[in-house]
């Protein structure tokens, strides 16, 4: 439940400052694939690695990975111009969006919004004991990935279809630290 809490969270903080729809950015599948049905932009939130930071306590630092897909409709000889480096004045261009994300979520190193509201998500949990326990420590950029075209098949499509084009980019973050202690975990596991 964790990590889903997180990457709601993620998802709803990337609407509400970037103005994304919901139907332009929400949970994706591993690798942040694109529904078939996405507009021209499109933002996957999808979660990355865990792991345990305490041999007497479970502290789990959670990774989530974001994936922005932009539907190209000019021809591959013009992507660069067109779609990845928008001049000034112009609408966000591929990068500018990618920063834009990297900035917003990553900022929750230093305010935790993301982390809070991923705590309102586990506030139905059944906890007891006296530890704090929840998000603690907010994500962190990392790094983003080169942006690499796609084809068809990113966006479901038939590959013998009309021509689709997309760019992809990963961006990471990481180490958003929840703590619990033995102490909260309620019932018995094998």
């Amino acid at each position: 439940m964790s990590h889903a809490a997180l990457c709601f969270a993620v998802r709803d903080r990337i609407r509400a400052v970037l103005g994304y729809s919901t139907r332009d950015c929400e949970l994706a599948p591993q690798g942040g694939h694109a529904p078939a049905k996405c507009g021209l932009w499109f933002v996957g939130v999808w979660p990355g690695s865990c792991r345990n930071g305490d041999r007497n306590g479970i502290k789990r630092f959670y990774n989530v990975n974001v994936t922005l897909t932009a539907l190209v409709k000019n021809p591959a000889d013009q992507i660069a111009v067109k779609e990845i480096s928008k001049v000034a004045g112009a609408p966000l261009g591929f990068t500018e969006r990618l920063e834009a994300i990297a900035d917003v979520v990553g900022k929750d190193t230093y305010n935790l919004l993301v982390g809070r509201a991923a705590n309102v998500y586990l506030s139905d949990q059944n906890m007891t004991g006296d530890e704090l326990t929840g998000f603690r420590q907010g994500l962190w950029w990392t790094d983003t990935t080169e942006p690499r075209l796609v084809g068809p098949e990113w966006f479901w499509a038939d590959p013998s279809g009309p021509a689709i084009a997309g760019i992809v980019a990963d961006i990471h973050f990481a180490d958003a630290l929840r703590i619990k202690n033995f102490a909260n975990i309620v019932g018995d596991f094998p």
